[in-house]
This record gives C-alpha cells, structure tokens and sequence, in this order.
C-alpha cells in the first residue's frame, strides 16, 4: 500500500510504502490536520485487502508517520540559536545578556524588548578581519515590542555591537565566536 501524508501546518510531506500489519504505535497528544491519498490496499503477503482493512492499514500507517514524525527534532530545533534582548525587562537601556560566547555558525536573536527604538550596529574595528559590518548590522530602529533582528556569525572572533540611539546610555555588547 502505498500512502501520502500531507501534515498541516509544519510538517513535511511524508511518503511511505506500508503493507497492512497490526503493530502497537505510540500515542501523541499533538492534534495536526492531515490530507491522505493511499494510492492502493493490496499487500505483499496478500493478494488484496477488504476495505476495513485497507482503513485500518492507512490508520495505522498515518498514527505511526505522526509518532515518527512528532518525536523527530523539527529543523528549528536543531538549528541552534542565542537570544539578545534589547532592552531590560525592567526598562534599562542595555542588551541582555550583554556578552556571550556561541559557536560559529549559530544564529544569534535580537529582540526588542523594552525601552526602543532600537538598532543593531557592528563596530568596523570591533568584528573579525574581513566580515563587512553592512550585512551584519541592522540600522532600522525596531519599533515595536516583539520586533527581531537575527544574524548568522560565521567567523570566529569578537565581534563588538551598539544600540545607536542608546550608546552614550551604555547599549553596548559582545559576542565572542568560538
């Protein structure tokens, strides 16, 4: 029996080749929406399957792509990623935290939190040789609570931000990429 499934909203098509069989599946107590189209119920073992059977098999097959599907790390948990705030959540004008050290290749968050307008500016002198601070800064103020900005740091070093309209307040920070 070959059996589409189309998860709805964020898992990806899953397609697999399943013939009939009566196997304990785990239980998930996620709710998605699916679309299946089961192209065929006939089995290898038999010649066909009556139509509860098939039901039963394209059930069974769908409970068993969900549980597959569900304890897979999805790609956003796998990418890895630093949140910054922008902003203490008590109002101070400073990033929070205000250094950290990530890996190479981790995104890093920007959020705007508290007490913006905000920007993200790289210091020319302050990030590694030969990273241009133009396609890593953000000059645009972030109006709006919520707002982010994220960046890919790929080389390693330190690299040294400001908040332009905060940094004689002192929004100032670090990134060290190991």
């Amino acid at each position: 029996m070959a059996l589409q499934i189309v998860a709805k909203p964020s898992l990806e098509t899953l397609r697999l080749s399943m013939p009939y069989r009566s196997t304990p599946i785990a239980s998930t107590s996620r709710s998605l929406s699916f679309t299946i189209r089961a192209s065929s119920c006939v089995s290898s073992s038999r010649s066909s399957l009556t139509a509860s059977q098939c039901f039963n098999g394209v059930l069974l097959s769908l409970t068993a792509s969900v549980a597959i599907a569900l304890s897979a790390p999805s790609e956003a948990t796998i990418a890895s990623a630093a949140t910054i705030k922008m902003g203490a959540d008590e109002g101070s004008l400073v990033f929070v935290p205000s250094s950290i050290s990530i890996p190479a290749g981790e995104k890093v968050i920007f959020l705007n939190n508290k007490g913006f307008p905000h920007n993200v500016i790289f210091e020319r002198d302050g990030v590694p040789e030969g990273v241009q601070v133009e396609l890593i800064s953000h000059d645009d103020y972030m109006n709006e609570q919520g707002e982010q900005f994220v960046v890919t740091l790929k080389e390693k070093g330190t690299y040294r931000f400001f908040c332009e309209p905060h940094r004689a307040a002192g929004m100032f920070g670090e990134i060290t990429v190991t």
